[in-house]
């Protein structure tokens, strides 16, 4: 016995890092009248698995342990009281009453239908991906087939053997060359055999071909399966932390509910708080961004109309042309917040208490334009970034209302969009089967005397300026001071720039309007007064247009808090931490790897690259532009976002990141109109 099978032999239950497949089948049964009462079935179980000791080598073992059919119909009973909708369309092992009166049920033909019935069914229970049975090492997976195969105790009882590899046993085949004829006709016939052979080879080379397709398809559509069920109970454990009054219970009936039941909930539950339903996004997608940036296009529909001056006169409908639009502006707004995130990461691990790899982690995913979950973190950046008070209606047990208040500039997270904090509400529907990641909606109060939607929550006083932290944060406004202050006609105060601008329109008006006698004063009295109130009225109009200047306008503003935080000392990066930075190490070396579609000569290139920036030979402009030549301008970023915490050097951690917003800085620069091109 070489070393190597004298280590697979001590493989034990706590190396296992993968299992790749489990088999469970009933191989025969036993009776003896004499000294047993009941029969036993022998339930044969065949795991093929990947320990750490030997790597990606696939190894298996198989044990046997004999059960009787009481044992069968405890584990169904177990079953279909935790996967009571799951269990609905596996056939339950039936008693045969008839034989078990005449004792016929004992026989050696009846026994071995009987095994026949309970093979079925556990090959019934392995093909229901969505119960997770199979899933031995999986902590968030049922453990009854786990104990009623005696894993634990059965494991490498059977001997455990490295699996055959269907590739090993092939051999190179050469067809010995024919002997030289001299005969023409001798040679043309087997000209034509050979042809013939050469068909018939690729006829069954394509039916091969075709056959592993459909493997592969059938395998993917199981994982998918699998996967979808993770991912909902992940964004289900994520909604749970948010002190959401829902199931403890993995498999609750309202996650198996449509998405036109749920919104009808929704929409009662909706109405009980006052409120009715303003929009409802198309389904894909970041929903939360679309509704709020609909709800935002209320105030300045500025985006809208540069995009129907863009695209003329669609042959779509309103509708479909409105979600393509907010669909482009969703996709923006998108990468804005992931952005702002990741430029403020130190600011959320503070106060977050989440480490910034974790943060970065999931911002990085959430600017993949197949990531639509948005959960309890991108709503906090989103209402930080913008400026909003959401309130978060959820169709829970409880229909439960959550605040979520921005951060604010006193947090060192400063929101890029002007005119005044705002406040709206949103429809949560918690996610189910049929949308793992959730959906929102946009609600406002419901009544012919419902406030604007969205509503302004608080105002800045005049002598303030734009983005003074220096004051307390203004408290909420309640209807009652919002309508009187709107009866005063003085709704909210202006920023020195604004007040500028206003002067200047208000000039521009002045030019146009007749010029009045103050002999006079008596006759215009009543032309005055109409005069001031459309001045009045075109003034709150052009308040309320600056409440919202585009998505454009947003990323200037971005463009201003990058440029505000590369001027600063960086003196709030994080010292280097040893641990995270092996355990990053290697992880950051395994993804070149697989982007490198496993060719040595680039991964190589990369290593040489990042060893002459470690030792000060390049500068981080030449590494970052290396980085995205080699991985693309997402990858770049990607790598040098967590290459932060593996250079020890702080001067060069300043050095690469500063190369990297500037590099962001032009490409939004470059994308964005200059300042005053549109009124």
């Amino acid at each position: 016995m070489d070393d190597s099978e004298e280590e697979v032999a001590h493989v034990a239950v706590r190396d296992i890092t993968s299992i790749l497949r489990v088999g469970v089948r009933v191989a025969g049964f036993q009776f003896d009248g004499s000294i047993m009462e009941h029969p036993e079935f022998l339930i044969t179980t065949h795991v093929v698995f990947q320990c750490r000791q030997f790597g990606g080598r696939a190894l298996e073992t198989h044990w046997q342990v004999y059960r009787t059919f009481h044992e069968f119909q405890g584990l169904d009973a177990q079953l279909r009281h935790a996967f009571p909708l799951l269990m609905a369309n596996i056939r339950a092992p039936r008693e045969h009453k008839r034989r078990t009166l005449l004792r016929l049920h004992k026989t050696r033909g009846f026994l071995g239908r009987r095994c026949q019935e309970l093979d079925a069914y556990l090959a019934a229970l392995l093909g229901h991906s969505s119960l997770r049975l199979s899933r031995f090492m999986d902590p968030r997976a049922p453990l009854v087939l786990r104990c009623f195969c005696n894993f634990d105790a059965g494991f490498g009882r059977g001997g455990v053997a490295f699996q055959a590899h269907p590739l090993e046993s092939c051999v190179l085949c050469l067809d010995r060359v024919a002997e030289t004829r001299e005969s023409l006709a001798d040679q043309r016939a087997l000209d034509q055999v050979a042809g013939a052979d050469a068909a018939v080879k690729s006829q069954e080379s394509e039916l091969q071909q075709q056959q592993a397709m459909r493997e592969r398809w059938r395998a993917e559509r199981t994982r998918a399966t699998g996967s979808r069920y993770d991912e909902l109970e992940a964004n289900l454990l994520d909604d749970r932390a948010r002190n959401m009054a829902m199931c403890l219970k993995f498999e609750c009936a309202c996650q198996y509910s449509s998405l036109h039941v749920t919104q009808s909930k929704m929409a009662r539950i909706l109405q009980q708080r006052g409120l009715r339903q303003a929009y409802r996004p198309r389904e894909g997608g970041a929903t939360a961004l679309t509704c709020v940036l609909f709800a935002l296009q209320q105030y300045n529909d500025l985006d809208k109309r540069l995009f129907d001056a863009m695209t003329g006169f669609s042959a779509k409908g309103a509708d479909a042309v409105r979600d393509e639009q907010l669909a482009q502006g969703s996709a923006v707004l998108r990468q804005a917040l992931a952005h702002y995130g990741l430029l403020h990461v130190h600011v959320l691990e503070a106060r977050l208490r989440t480490s910034a790899v974790e943060l970065k982690k999931k911002l990085h995913a959430f600017k993949s334009a197949h990531h639509h979950r948005v959960g309890a973190l991108e709503l906090l950046l989103l209402s930080s970034m913008l400026d909003l008070s959401i309130t978060l209606v959820t169709n829970d047990h409880d229909g439960s209302a959550q605040r979520i208040e921005p951060l604010g500039a006193a947090a060192g997270l400063a929101p890029i969009r002007r005119g005044g904090r705002l406040a709206l509400t949103l429809g949560y529907l918690l996610p189910t089967i049929f949308n793992v990641n959730g959906f929102y909606v946009l609600a406002e109060p419901a009544g012919p005397d419902k406030l604007p939607l969205p509503r302004v929550l608080s105002w800045r006083p005049a002598h303030q300026a734009v983005g003074d932290s220096t004051e307390e944060e203004p408290k909420a406004a309640t209807g009652d001071e919002v309508a009187l202050a709107a009866a005063r006609e003085e709704p909210w105060a202006l920023s020195e720039e604004e007040e500028d601008d206003d002067d200047d329109d208000e000039d521009d008006d002045d030019d146009d309007d007749v010029d009045k006698d103050e002999d006079d004063d008596d006759d215009d009295v009543t032309s005055t007064a109409a005069m001031e109130a459309e001045t009045r009225q075109r003034r709150r109009q052009r308040r309320r247009r600056r409440m919202w200047l585009g998505v454009e306008e947003m990323e200037r503003r971005l463009i201003d808090a990058i440029d505000a935080q590369m001027r600063s000392e960086l003196a709030w990066l994080a010292p280097f931490d040893h641990d995270v930075a092996e355990t990053l190490n290697k992880a950051i070396l395994d993804a070149v790897w697989d982007d490198c579609q496993h060719n040595p000569n680039l991964f190589h290139l990369f290593q040489r690259q990042a060893r002459q920036f470690g030792k000060a030979r390049t500068s981080a402009s030449f590494f970052f532009q290396y980085l995205e030549v080699a991985f693309g301008v997402e990858g770049a970023a990607y790598l040098v976002d967590f290459l932060l915490h593996v250079l020890p050097e702080e001067a060069l951690r300043k050095q690469l990141l500063r190369a990297r917003w500037l590099r962001l800085r032009r490409h939004l620069v470059k994308r964005v109109s200059p300042p005053g091109m549109f009124p």
